[in-house]
């Protein structure tokens, strides 16, 4: 008994002959578990010797079998993904549950000073500067960065009800960050330089800059202390710097000697 394959996938038995091009065939089916020729006779041209299998099935098949490779490519990823999903969202619900418990808490004081600076009333900025804080017009200040986009500026919010405010080096809050105060004045902003001075336990140069920008009286003993350190820093480096002359003369001497 011969076997063949029709395209479409069916087996069959070949009967015989019909001419030199067709042959008579018959269809396989199983029957109790036992194959048996019990189909129609029919006429067919084309046989092969293993089942035939279209472009069709065999393309649906290489994709599947790619999309499975790619799942398993990408399984990893796609769990890191939402390892960071879950993470970020409980950072997320962190943030919000902790906004919701200080929101009750800002004070009056806090959110007239958050109107005053969003309705633009604010004309001058307290920025806090490296040793001292900078008075600033709102002119003076930048709202932008370098390519002329708006910074990014956080309002934080603390448990006691106060608002802080910081601004970003650049738009997208990278960078350098700057904490700042908005007011109206600039007797309110000169109230707060002063009192930043008169708290400080030691002076710095910006300190004593910005103190003689707006006529602040400074402590003599803290004036002096400031200036002993920095004359020790400036002597210190000065007997470096004449050291280093010595060597290099000495190294002068021996290439005239070469």
């Amino acid at each position: 008994m011969e076997i063949k394959y029709t395209s479409d996938g069916k087996k069959v038995v070949v009967l015989g002959d019909l001419n030199n091009k067709e042959k008579i065939v018959q269809e396989i089916f199983i029957v109790g578990g036992q194959e048996i020729p019990s189909g129609e006779n029919f006429i067919t041209s084309i046989l092969h010797d293993a089942p035939a299998e279209s472009w069709k099935a065999k393309r649906i098949r290489e994709i599947d079998t790619e999309l499975k490779l790619k799942e398993e490519k990408y399984k990893d990823t796609i769990q890191k993904y939402r390892r960071t999903y879950q993470q970020q969202t409980k950072i997320l619900k962190s943030k919000i549950d902790s906004i919701k418990k200080t929101i009750p808490n800002v004070h009056q004081e806090a959110l007239d000073t958050f109107i005053m600076y969003t309705s633009g009333e604010a004309k001058y900025i307290i920025e806090q500067g490296y040793g001292c804080p900078i008075i600033m017009t709102m002119d003076e200040w930048k709202e932008s960065d370098n390519d002329g986009e708006l910074r990014l500026i956080s309002i934080f919010g603390r448990s006691n009800g106060d608002l802080t405010y910081a601004i970003g080096q650049y738009s997208d809050y990278s960078g350098s960050r700057s904490k700042f105060i908005p007011v109206r004045t600039l007797d309110e902003a000169l109230k707060i330089l002063k009192d930043y001075i008169t708290d400080s336990k030691e002076y710095y140069e910006a300190t004593i800059k910005e103190a003689r920008k707006h006529n602040i009286q400074l402590d003599k003993t803290k004036l002096n202390v400031f200036i002993n350190k920095r004359r020790t820093e400036l002597n210190k480096n000065i007997a470096n710097y004449n050291k280093s002359i010595m060597v290099w003369a000495d190294m002068i001497n021996k290439l005239e000697k070469i």
